[in-house]
């Protein structure tokens, strides 16, 4: 859901707003949701490790 341009997500999610005796919430609001997109290197696919002894 992330809008390439401006870099934010355009999803909504819901947050808590009011919550009861026991704190459980009892009410939610949408709100904007606030996931940052990851915007570094891209991760290493797979990762070589040589064997540090000979098998047995």
């Amino acid at each position: 859901m992330h809008d390439r341009q401006e870099g934010r997500c355009h999803e909504e999610a819901q947050a808590a707003v009011e919550w009861d005796s026991d704190r459980r919430p009892v009410r939610f609001e949408l709100r904007a949701c606030g996931c940052r997109q990851y915007v570094g290197p891209e991760p290493l696919g797979t990762v070589f490790a040589p064997e540090l002894a000979a098998p047995r």
